[in-house]
């Protein structure tokens, strides 16, 4: 599944790719403002129990790139090594999987209302939640590439791109 980098991010996409950054509780560890100081992100640690940092989308480069496409593969298939999770069937849940959204912003409630229930989730094909991944999918990494706030020349020339460096 490929996130097409022609696809413009817009205004009700970052929205949704909010809501669903809360919904699957990316906030834990990269924190609400997207700077990896989430409640969660004290305590983490890799593989070999090395202490790892959440990442600050905001500034930090990404393990993978900030291509949509890195951004994607790096959802759905979660970061090898770290404790960052495959969301790829988690993009695919029902409006009953949020029972008590009642703390949550309006733009959340209405994101979880305007869901599938499971029963009308469970009657499409194949093809329609592979599509509704995939829309969700794209949400998600406009909201992520919504976070960055590198700009500037300074930023230009210590920009770092480990996805451009060889192995």
């Amino acid at each position: 599944m490929v996130v097409e980098s022609s696809a413009p991010a817009t205004p009700e996409t970052i929205r949704d790719g909010h809501a669903l950054y809360t919904l699957l509780e990316c906030w834990r560890c990269h924190g609400t403002e997207g700077d990896g100081r989430g409640p969660s992100a004290k305590g983490l640690v890799d593989d070999t129990g090395r202490p790892i940092r959440a990442t600050d989308f905001r500034h930090d480069p990404l393990k993978g790139g900030r291509r949509p496409t890195d951004l994607a593969r790096a959802i759905l298939t979660g970061l090898n090594g770290s404790p960052m999770p495959s969301y790829g069937d988690a993009l695919l849940f029902a409006r009953e999987d949020f029972t008590d959204v009642s703390d949550a912003s309006p733009d959340v409630v209405a994101y979880v209302h305007a869901a599938p229930t499971k029963e009308a989730l469970a009657s499409v094909g194949a093809d329609a939640r592979d599509a509704l991944r995939a829309a969700r999918l794209a949400s998600l990494v406009h909201y992520v590439s919504s976070l960055d706030k590198r700009s500037g020349f300074w930023s230009i020339v210590f920009r770092q791109k480990p996805e451009a460096e060889p192995r």
